[in-house]
């Protein structure tokens, strides 16, 4: 699919019933005012990036909780983030075919040493209460399978999940949208609509038992 997917036309197209939304790769969070409007009422907003921090605070209401916590599968365990000289494709995981794709866009320009919690142990510890959750946002640049391992114990509140796909091999260790689609199968998420940008890399919607 060749059209950017839209927020307006997804909640019409699909008839989705937003509750709160647990974003994990927020970033500035450029989109919370469209979501808001749709009817989002609860928001937990998470980036591994402590230098965008500010600028997420001035974007978002007292309606958030902001969390700067790199989310990964295993607790406590250490990583180098990357800090890119394009802020938004920082990651956890190295570059690959990203620098194939956007060659003035893949530089490292520091690093940060980031101990990681999975997103399971976070909703414990901060007390989140999940019946007011069921949308996921992920966009953490190649590893959102690692959120999705480390969300086991509350993934069954999910009722959507929105989030960037890897058509190429844009970060090393990335999942390819092929399988990734079929680990959020067994789960019992289906791929209901995407966007391919042509450069490596897409978004997609899943709906819990979506067609």
């Amino acid at each position: 699919m060749l059209k950017e997917l839209d927020f307006r036309e997804l909640k019409k197209e699909f008839s989705l019933d937003f509750k709160g939304l647990i974003q994990v790769g927020s970033f500035v969070s450029k989109e919370f005012s469209i979501l808001k409007e749709l009817g989002m009422t609860d928001f937990i907003l998470i980036d591994a990036n402590p230098n965008i921090m500010e600028q997420l605070l001035k974007n978002v209401d007292e309606n958030c909780k902001v969390l700067n916590e790199l989310i990964s599968d295993e607790d406590y365990k250490l990583y180098t983030f990357n800090i890119a000289n394009h802020t938004q494709s920082s990651s956890m995981l190295k570059f690959d075919k990203h620098k194939k794709y956007y060659p003035t866009m893949s530089d490292v320009v520091d690093t940060i040493e980031l101990t990681s919690v999975t997103l399971d142990t976070l909703i414990k510890r901060e007390n989140i209460n999940m019946n007011n959750f069921n949308t996921l946002m992920m966009d953490v640049q190649g590893a959102e399978i690692f959120v999705l391992k480390g969300f086991n114990e509350n993934i069954s509140n999910i009722d959507y999940i929105y989030t960037e796909l890897n058509f190429d091999s844009m970060y090393e260790g990335c999942m390819l949208e092929p399988e990734f689609t079929q680990y959020l199968n067994g789960l019992g998420f289906n791929l209901v609509k995407y966007f391919d940008t042509g450069f490596g890399w897409g978004d997609g919607l899943y709906i819990r038992g979506g067609k």
